[in-house]
Parts: structure tokens; sequence; C-alpha cells
């Protein structure tokens, strides 16, 4: 927006449907308001937020606690001058008590670990207290909370809480379909950060990078440290749009910030500053399974009639490396649906194949083509090039199957409506799949990851033909029935964790989990990362294909038969 007299302003809205919360659709799509500025009022390299939440759905009219961002993360060359200018031995800009491992330590104690690769003073990405040669405009990373308030400080800001950042990002969680295409031209490729403003992914007031480079320190503290969001370069991307927390000492090269001003700091609700709670109000630990008259008439919903598949291979794609793609349909277990569902068949093994059927996580219900979806790539393909077919159904509600109509539901009690039909499009997909001479009927296993972790906790308690139940960043959340199903989980299960998950805490949702797994110790493993709802892809693979080989069997690959 140019208007002359004003501050410039770059915004943008989404036109596209997509919101799965429906009642907010309305106020999400085709809508753009922007306060304009006489020029000179907006502070240098900020944009302004409109207001809090909820405020920007709000009339325009209304009062709110409207805020300015910075545009751009805080680069390399912005945080030197705070260095050369003494930030690190100015008592004035630490003005926050110093907390390690549980306990208070002295400013000078603290200082200690403030120190880049050579034992000088700055980032721990840096060496000799300069950052690599041409990356001015690099976001700066690899410091911690204190560092970062310390700079907020010495600008005359503050960082962000977790409200104003997630305000900033435009709301735009509402669209998880905008929120995709936002993910999809912005930094996650897993090669590392890039100049500040770079890539196209802007947020509706003009925010750049807020998805992926690196990942921003927000004011909020937690029972471990502090909340950081936006999902940084080698994340998954869905992290974008999660909540996280790490140790506020955490000094990670995936770790940066950007500013905030408040214009009414003292009308702001204080609840916005204060200590975010991740702990979940249910305790599994003290529910009890229902027994198993009951656990009878519960399963029982997920029976249906048998009746034929009608499977119909629409397209068979062959121009992957290693491996072919089948897209296959066929009769839902209700109504006049079809299921559809993409079968990654190994070009490098003998069949019958060892197979995963595959659970995604939220994306999927944002996502409206699962072979465009990066996250499904990044964790089925590594499978497949290892000789292991995957078989990723589309759930109702999700990537094809959306219907802007008949959007999925995750609260309430419509959602053991969907719920059912998740579990029957699942087993459903076990019925094809017994179908084929090419999979290895004995050898099905379930493989979910998030969103497909929490349903890993469901499925393979009441469809009683999987192999393993391999769970990726995976926990209870929601009703407490579930204890009564994970109870009745007995197949080698594998979790993989990070131990500050702030979406599946680890004391309050994870260890109630395995803890009441039905699996005998000797066959599941839980395995805690320093990490939040992510766990390095290397570490994933190097433990899902050892479980595999171990209770699925090793492949036969090409190579080695004669």
């Amino acid at each position: 927006m140019v208007k002359p007299g004003f501050e410039d302003i770059l915004a943008m809205t989404s036109t596209l449907p997509g919101s799965f919360i429906t009642s907010f659709r309305s106020l999400t799509k085709d809508t753009l308001y922007r306060k304009l500025f006489t020029q000179g009022t907006i502070p240098p390299g900020m944009v302004y937020v409109e207001g809090l939440g909820i405020e920007i759905l709000s009339n325009f009219c209304n009062e709110k606690h409207g805020f300015f961002i910075d545009r751009y993360e805080v680069p390399n060359k912005q945080f030197k001058e705070f260095i050369d200018k003494g930030g690190y031995t100015n008592p004035d800009f630490w003005k926050h008590e110093f907390k390690k491992d549980g306990k208070v330590i002295s400013r000078e104690e603290a200082m200690k670990f403030f120190v880049d690769e050579t034992g000088r003073t700055g980032p721990s990405t840096w060496i000799a207290g300069q950052y690599p040669e041409g990356q001015d405009d690099f976001p700066v990373s690899g410091i911690s909370w204190y560092e970062a308030a310390a700079y907020a400080e010495y600008a005359g800001k503050s960082l962000p809480t977790s409200a104003h950042w997630y305000s900033a990002a435009g709301n735009d969680f509402l669209n998880l379909t905008f929120v995709s295409k936002l993910m999809s031209i912005s930094n996650f490729n897993n090669k590392g950060p890039e100049s500040v403003g770079k890539y196209k992914g802007v947020t509706s007031f003009g925010a750049y990078d807020m998805a992926g480079n690196v990942r921003e320190w927000c004011w909020n503290e937690t029972a471990v440290g502090h909340i950081i969001r936006g999902g940084a370069w080698d994340d998954a991307s869905y992290l974008f749009y999660e909540m996280s927390q790490l140790p506020s000492f955490d000094r990670s090269a995936k770790n940066g910030f950007r500013c905030a001003l408040y214009i009414d700091k003292e009308k702001i609700p204080e609840r916005t500053f204060e200590i975010v709670d991740y702990s979940e109000n249910t305790d599994y630990s003290k529910v009890k399974p229902v027994d198993d008259d009951i656990f009878k008439i519960y399963n029982e919903r997920f029976l249906y009639d048998s009746s034929a598949l009608d499977a119909i291979t629409e397209e068979t794609i062959r121009s992957y490396e290693n491996y072919t793609i089948e897209k296959i349909t066929f009769n839902a277990a209700y109504g006049n649906d079809r299921v559809i569902a993409y079968l990654f068949l190994p070009d490098n093994s003998y069949p019958p194949f060892q197979t995963l059927i595959f659970y995604p996580g939220l994306n999927a219900l944002a996502e409206t083509n699962l072979l465009k979806s990066t996250e499904t790539k990044w964790l089925t393909d590594y499978l497949v090039k290892n000789g292991r077919a995957v078989m990723c159904p589309v759930y109702k509600g999700t990537f094809d199957r959306i219907n802007d109509k008949e959007r999925a539901v995750l609260s309430g009690r419509q959602l053991t409506d969907w719920i059912i039909k998740w579990v029957q499009d699942f087993s459903r997909t076990v019925d094809y799949l017994e179908t084929r001479t090419d999979i290895d009927k004995n050898n099905i296993g379930y493989y979910g990851s998030s969103w497909g972790g929490l349903m890993g906790g469901i499925i393979p308690a009441v469809e009683d033909r999987l192999k393993v139940n391999i769970l990726i960043v995976g926990g209870f959340a929601g009703p407490s029935e579930m204890v009564s199903t994970v109870s009745r989980i007995k197949i080698p299960t594998l979790m993989l964790n990070g131990k500050y998950d702030a979406t599946f805490p680890l004391e309050s949702s994870v260890l109630p989990f395995y803890n009441f797994l039905g699996t005998p110790e000797k066959d599941k493993n839980l395995i805690i990362y320093e990490t939040d709802h992510y766990v390095q892809r290397n570490d994933m693979i190097k433990e899902v294909l050892a479980w595999c080989d171990k209770y699925m069997g090793p492949v036969r690959p090409k190579s080695n038969v004669p």
C-alpha cells in the first residue's frame, strides 16, 4: 500500500479456503484492513501489527493493543554493533535473573557460557569474535535467551511475548491452507540460514522469515526455560505454527530472535507476559483403563461390514529415484466415499515388501496434495529407498480429500465420529494391502508422526493385523479414554520424543503413554532427545530402520541376490 505522506505498508491476506476452525472462516477470508501512519512515525525496520490474537479478527473500529515488531530477524551486523558498544559488559542490559539447571547463578558465572567457538565473547556460531565473512545480513544465531533479551534492552525494545509473536505471524494459523503456502516459500531448506528477507515468506503484517530461517526467542518463561517459535532451516516446517520451549541457556546454531516495541504496554493484559504452563490438565497416570467388557463395546464402534473394495489403480508414477508410486482408490467403510491412497514401492528390493502405513501430522488438514507435501516426503522417502514399501492413505478430511463443506472437527462430540472414520480408513487400507501378492501380509506396521503419534495410541489397539508401532513425537492429549486403548497395544512399539516438547510434555504426556503401553518391556523403547516437538532426521532414520530390521526382519536388496 502506497499513499503520499504516509508510511508504505506491505500486507498480505488469504483468499484461500482452509480454516478448520470454521467459525472464523468468514473473518479470515478476503478481509484486509491496515492502519496508516504518517511518514516517519513507524520505527525504522519495524512493521505495525494491528493487535493481539482474536483482536485482529474483531471489528476494525474496536480498540486493539497494536504494537510494532521487527520486519526482519536481527542480523549479524547489528548484533556485532551491540557487542562492540559494550553490550556484554554493561550490566544495565542484563536485567533478568540467570537460572541454569534449576539454580540461580551470578552474571559473572553466566558470562562464561556466552562465548564463541574460540572462547571470545559472542554467539556460539562465531569464531574469534567475528561472524563468517559475507554474512552481514544473515540472522544472528547461536545465542541464548539472555543474550537476546540483553540486545532487546540495548535497542530500547523487548522480546515479543508468545502471544505477540503469534499475532505478528498474522493470526494465519486459523487458516492452515494459507500457512502451508507460506511455509513452502520460507527457509526450511535443511542447508542453513540465509540472508534475512531472501525468502518470500511474508506474514500478513509484512514480517519476513517468521517461518523458518532461525527460530526466535520469545519473552515468556516456562518450567524448563523460555518459549521459542517459528522453526529453523532444518526443522520440520510444522514447527512454524507450534509453540516450542528450550532451556534459557540453550545456544543452538538454530536460535535467533527479533524484537517488539509496545505502544501502550501498561494496557496489555498482564497474563500475556506470564509464565506458560505446558503440563497436561489431565493426570493420565491416575486414570484407570476400562475393563475388557467395556472396551469391547468401545472397540465395536470401529467395526464395519465386509464389502467389495472395488480397488482401482488410477495412476502409476515411475519418475522417482529408487521407487514407484501408485495412486489407488477403493471403497470406504462408510457412505459412498472412496479412499485415496498412495503406495510407494521400492525398486531396489524384492517383493513381497514389508510395509509401513503412514499417519501424518496436522499439516494434512491444510495441504491439498499429499504428493506435494514436504513433510510426507521428509518422513517417508528414506524407508522406500531402504527397500520397504510405504502406504499413505488419504484419511477423510485430509490432503486430496479436503472438502471445504465438510471440514474435520478436532474437538467436541463430532471428534468421535471423525476418529471412527480415520480408524476405518486405516483398516480399509490394510484390507486392500492384503489383496496384493507383492505385499508381505505378515509384516505390516503403523508409522505416525505428531498427530499420527497421537493416533498411534488408538489404531494399533483396535487393528490386530499390525507387526510394529512406530511413533515420532507422540503421546497423550485430549480425552482420558486413550489410556484404555494404549494399555491394549501389545505389539513392539518405538517412541522418539523431544525432551522439551510443548505439544506432548514429557512428564505429563509422553511418560504416562509409554508406561501404559501393554507391550512387554523388552519390546518397547522410548528415546528422548534434547529437542522439542521434533527429532533430528538422522536420529529418526537410524532408530526407525533399526526397529524395522529387528522386528520385521531385513529386506532383500536386489544387489545382494543373484
